[in-house]
């Protein structure tokens, strides 16, 4: 129990979450509303959907960035624990678990922020209420992301422990990397099925259905002018293959972290410093 609240604790007050995860996202969010917004035309459904795209595409980013602290994090923590496994009572599955669960509370914060910000911002700026229209399948959508990216920040941070410390910096990026890749591809590119298999885009289409409450549309860009021309039959996506593959994506990553942590080696933190 005192890991899992020194975990949240250090997670939620570290300076570079707050800005990254938190401030920067936040100013994103007011460029969406403020004056992105001014060229969306005044059709309710087209509003919504456009939106619903901002808070999904948020809280990929904010997710994503919140997962390089985490990784940054174990990277710098897991030095010693072979020691604390043989001669303390902390086993490798609580510390995974205790991993999970923290990274979970601080998603779950931040969640319910950009939430709260892209509801206020954009309703105020359209002089409209829109809010999410399937508030329960929104925090789903957050609890799934939350365990996809606390199973894979650890999963890297322990890489970067166990085999090369001087990388660890790039491992510990990759998330956001991968998180602004995919969100924006899809905003311009067809995807297709591929949104199945990539657990970003997953969960950046879940959040856009939950607060919409309809489907995500496969192809943003073409449903956006279906959608303008008052055609509302785009192809969307399935809600329940992608919250399944955010699961099968976890255990997965969850079972390799567990392998991974019992196989761990004294690695001293100056490593990566010489590298």
């Amino acid at each position: 129990m005192k890991l899992l609240i020194y975990l949240i604790k250090r997670t939620l007050t570290n300076p570079y979450l707050l800005f990254w995860s938190i401030a920067f996202v936040t100013f994103f969010i007011v460029m969406g509303a403020f004056l992105q917004s001014k060229s969306i035309p005044d059709v309710e459904e087209l509003r919504q959907i456009y939106v619903s795209t901002w808070f999904g595409v948020v809280i990929l980013l904010s997710f994503s960035a919140s997962s390089v602290t985490t990784s940054n994090l174990v990277s710098y923590h897991t030095g010693g624990l072979p020691h604390l496994f043989r001669f303390s009572r902390m086993t490798p599955l609580y510390f995974v678990v205790s991993i999970v669960l923290s990274n979970l509370v601080v998603i779950g914060t931040i969640g319910a922020y950009m939430l709260i910000a892209v509801y206020g911002m954009f309703s105020y700026a359209f002089s409209s209420p829109f809010p999410p229209k399937d508030l329960i399948m929104c925090v789903l959508t957050i609890f799934l992301s939350g365990l996809f990216f606390s199973s894979m920040s650890l999963f890297l941070g322990i890489l970067s422990s166990k085999f090369n410390r001087g990388m660890s910096r790039f491992l510990d990026f990759l998330p956001l990397i991968l998180g602004y890749l995919f969100g924006y591809g899809y905003l311009y590119v067809n995807l297709g099925s591929l949104v199945y298999v990539s657990p970003f885009n997953s969960i950046e289409l879940l959040g856009l259905s939950a607060y919409s409450g309809k489907g995500a549309p496969l192809d943003y860009a073409k449903a956006s002018v279906q959608i303008a021309m008052n055609n509302n039959n785009y192809v969307q996506a399935s809600d329940l293959l992608m919250s399944l593959s955010l699961l099968v994506w976890f255990m997965l990553i969850v079972t390799a972290d567990v392998f991974l942590v019992r196989r761990l080696y004294l690695n001293p933190i100056e490593e990566g410093k010489v590298a």
